[in-house]
């Protein structure tokens, strides 16, 4: 990713973020205009992906006040991922009002944009409600748009193996068939 330039790697980014969410069975559509980048379960979304900086912190950048109702931050590392799901309107009131969320630029008083800096290992507290690990965030997306996400067992056909014999015991495993 680092390798491309800032336009394409957000495509990418974006497309990730919303293949992930299609296969959790979300409805997700390409969004009229340019200041969202998917309808999610009929919710006008803005994706934003970061990586670990130098610092081993995720920043999501630019961050605006635009015709949007949710963003999603996607947030990956070599060995983990992490996603949070925030409405718009606590965005702003985080930002613009309590100013837990700082402004990215200092042009026009730093109020086009705002970034948000988060340490992986210790998120800060406001954060917490809006996901951190990946089904977390599914759940906060599900409260959101009102759709029933099926629990990850289901969708990957794991069952116990006590139950489907009623002579085995052990771990879950995953049906092949």
């Amino acid at each position: 990713m680092d390798s491309l330039a800032p336009f394409e790697a957000g495509r990418c980014n974006r497309r990730e973020a919303c293949g992930w969410l299609a296969a959790r069975d979300f409805n997700v559509a390409r969004a009229s205009g340019s200041d969202a980048d998917r309808l999610i379960e009929g919710k006008r979304a803005e994706t934003k992906f970061s990586t670990r900086w130098a610092s081993g912190n995720y920043k999501f950048q630019q961050l605006r006040d635009q015709d949007y109702e949710i963003a999603i931050c996607l947030a990956v590392s070599p060995f983990d991922a992490h996603c949070w799901v925030i409405p718009k309107q606590d965005l702003l009131r985080l930002w613009k009002v309590e100013h837990k969320i700082a402004s990215q630029h200092a042009g026009r008083a730093g109020s086009d944009t705002a970034w948000i800096d988060v340490s992986a290992q210790e998120p800060p507290d406001w954060l917490r409600d809006y996901g951190g690990t990946l089904s977390e965030a599914v759940s906060v997306l599900s409260k959101i748009t009102g759709f029933k996400v099926r629990r990850i067992r289901e969708d990957l056909g794991e069952y116990d193996a006590k139950e489907d014999s009623g002579t085995q015991s052990g771990p879950v495993q995953m049906r092949l068939s």
